[in-house]
């Protein structure tokens, strides 16, 4: 899954958290590398096979970034899984296509979490009836990934959190997530969900590398 892995190099409780996840994601072929913060800034990385795990946000967006904050491990016991947000745009996929493989890799199910407006007229508590056509075509999309990789999946589908943000939030509690797996959207109405995320996530948060345009 990830050939190499960077690791923060930071003295105190801060830096033992990363090295002990990125150990806990290890596969017998990854190489990983304790490096100085500040030195993932001037690396060339290939963000395809590499993964830097810190508990510090860095400024480059060209990278896999698993942001551990102050978390001492994941919690990979019985009843935990990935937690991949998705909306009616791509980064729900994108992030899917490694969340998934991530979730088969840990032995975890995956929580497709979405939160979706009332549709007027619509008295269902359903989510599923007040879901977007956009966001119906990606979850099934995301179904696909999960099946192609025959990895359990359950979708939560939320009408009307108070907000995008504060859904995931509560879902990564009611769910007992081990990690969320996002990407950056292009479609930004109300700020960058994965920067709030970044400042706030309870659990560890995964962060795809941006994809290159031409």
């Amino acid at each position: 899954m990830f050939q190499l892995m960077y690791v923060a190099d930071i003295y105190g409780p801060q830096g033992t958290g990363p090295v002990f996840i990125a150990d806990q994601l290890r596969l017998e072929e990854t190489v990983v590398e304790k490096i100085p913060p500040g030195q993932i800034e001037y690396l060339l990385v290939d963000s395809r096979v590499s993964l830097f795990v810190t508990p510090v946000l860095p400024q480059r967006r060209d990278l896999n970034v698993l942001l551990t904050r102050e978390v001492p491990a994941l919690k990979l016991e019985c009843g935990r899984c990935v937690l991949v947000p998705f909306g009616k745009g791509d980064s729900g996929v994108r992030a899917a296509r490694l969340g998934v493989r991530l979730a088969k890799g840990l032995d975890l199910p995956v929580v497709f979490y979405h939160t979706t407006w009332r549709k007027p007229g619509v008295e269902s508590i359903d989510g599923w009836d007040h879901l977007h056509d956009e966001a119906r075509k990606v979850a099934q999309t995301l179904r696909g990934i999960a099946c192609q990789q025959n990895v359990f999946f359950i979708f939560d589908i939320q009408i009307q959190a108070p907000s995008v943000f504060a859904g995931i939030i509560v879902a990564s509690f009611k769910r007992h997530a081990a990690m969320i797996v996002m990407a950056r959207g292009t479609n930004i109405l109300r700020g960058s969900y994965v920067s709030q995320m970044a400042e706030s996530s309870p659990v560890p948060l995964l962060i795809l590398a941006d994809e290159v345009t031409t």
